[in-house]
């Protein structure tokens, strides 16, 4: 199987062929644009294009039969029209022009008024003047007679073709001639008048079923008739431009295909069908024994096992369901009873009293606690503010004590004593005294440095103290 099949492909779709190679860049274009798209994402694409394609190769196949039966029916014109030589007078291009203007006003398709109007071309004895008229005829006895189209252009073709017979057969399906009529048919046919006859026939015919298929087409099945064969010859043009391109393809892989068609054939009667043939004369040889053995394992095995979980259930399980059941019953429906009665008598009244307690004391309780609230509140709020400005106060106080000169706390101690030349000068953290030195006949300069730390008058007090202290016992005096 695989080495035929295989080749058979390989002959229609080879690494050099064109359509293989456009496979591939296909396939590599598609995974391509796909990237990084999630696989969810690739899954609803795949899945619309495919319903694209679906869609789209539907309406290739419904365009390519209409121009497969649009080209059916323009050969069997060109066959009729060649085989009587043209003796109507009426060419391919008129014959057309004709149905298509009559398919536009009626319920029939252009396709099929050709088909009609090549039967009435086999009957060599209507001529181009009687055509038009004989085919619009045609689709008014077809409709009201409820004829198809090649009974009622056959019927018609004779009539015409024969008028002193033909009217007999018109007869018999319901066209009836009067005596001066038939008369009047049969002195034009004997003196050659073959036309004038026809006329008198298309006339009656006129009388008694004209505008039928007019009519028709104006309701408004026939103008959905109308819609419907104007879109038909769209698809015949398009399956039209199709036609010559399919047919390339089947000239090109035509022989290919056929190959492989037979090769496909010569596998399954040399490998499939024998190899099914197989397939079941195994399973006949094997499975029916091994469906026994199954069938007779589950009577001997199965089937009394079922028997005892079926006695089991009769015997054992079923009584003692009902022994649960009663006891159920007997026991715990009195509880059940007692605990309904306690919700009833004792728990629904004690709740309805909470929630009547509730209702009248917790909103007045409520707006007690806020007006404590909001009272506490003022309360709190100027202690608040009483604290923040203590608070600002000191902040004030240390910051002036931080901005003191030393002068302004040395100006209070007693310095007489260090001479009247002395200069005190002070800094924050620390005392300088500067000075010329007693009254004496030795002049001396000196400098004293006390320090103090933060700025706190106790603390500065006593280091003037000491540096004092310091000079005396250095030789001041």
């Amino acid at each position: 199987m695989a080495t035929k099949l295989g080749t058979a492909i390989l002959y229609l779709l080879g690494d050099d062929s064109g359509l293989n190679k456009s496979l591939k860049d296909t396939d590599k274009s598609i995974m391509s644009t796909l990237g990084n798209v999630g696989k969810a994402a690739a899954g609803l694409a795949v899945g619309a294009i495919a319903a694209v394609g679906v869609g789209l190769t539907a309406a290739l196949k419904a365009s390519v039969d209409e121009a497969i039966k649009a080209e059916q029916v323009q050969a069997a014109l060109g066959a009729v029209l060649k085989s009587t030589g043209g003796i109507s007078g009426m060419t391919a291009a008129s014959i057309n022009a004709l149905a298509l203007s009559l398919s536009e006003v009626t319920r029939f398709e252009d396709d099929a008024i050709v088909g009609g109007q090549n039967m009435l071309l086999t009957f060599t004895n209507i001529g181009k003047d009687i055509f038009p008229a004989a085919t619009e005829a045609m689709l008014n006895m077809s409709t009201a007679l409820g004829m198809d189209l090649p009974g009622a252009a056959t019927m018609l073709g004779k009539a015409l073709n024969d008028p002193i017979a033909g009217m007999a057969a018109m007869g018999r399906a319901g066209v009836q001639f009067s005596d001066e009529q038939k008369l009047a048919i049969k002195a034009l046919v004997e003196s050659g008048d073959l036309m004038g006859a026809q006329k008198i026939i298309l006339a009656e015919l006129e009388t008694q079923f004209g505008g039928a298929a007019r009519a028709a087409g104006g309701t408004f099945a026939g103008q959905m008739d109308i819609l419907n064969n104007a879109l038909g010859n769209v698809k015949e043009e398009i399956g039209g431009a199709l036609l010559p391109v399919l047919t390339e393809l089947l000239t090109k892989y035509g022989p290919q295909l056929i190959q492989f068609a037979k090769d496909a054939g010569a596998w399954m009667v040399s490998d499939l069908i024998p190899a099914i043939a197989t397939t079941v004369e195994w399973l006949a040889v094997n499975l029916v024994p091994a469906i026994q053995t199954v069938v007779q394992w589950a009577v001997v095995n199965l089937v009394p096992a079922i028997q005892d979980i079926a006695k089991w259930l009769v015997t054992d399980l079923v009584p003692a369901i009902v022994t649960t059941v009663t006891w159920l019953v007997e026991n715990l429906g009195p509880i059940i009873q007692d605990v309904a009665r306690w919700i009833v008598s004792d728990l629904v009244p004690a709740v309805q009293s909470i929630v009547k307690w509730l209702s009248e004391n917790l909103p007045p309780a409520i707006a007690f606690a806020v007006r404590v609230f909001n009272e506490l509140k003022g309360t709190i709020d100027g202690i608040t503010n009483a604290i923040r400005t203590a608070i600002q106060w000191v902040s004030d106080l240390i910051e002036r004590l931080r901005n003191l000169r030393m002068p302004n706390l040395a100006s209070g101690l007693n310095l007489s004593n260090l001479g009247a030349d002395m200069q005190v000068q002070g800094a924050f953290g620390g005392l300088t005294l500067a000075g010329a030195g007693a009254p004496s006949s030795q002049s001396t300069a000196y400098n004293i440095t006390i320090n103090a730390a933060g700025g706190d008058p106790q603390q500065v007090k006593a280091a003037v103290l000491d540096g004092l202290a310091t000079a005396r016992a250095r030789g001041m005096r």
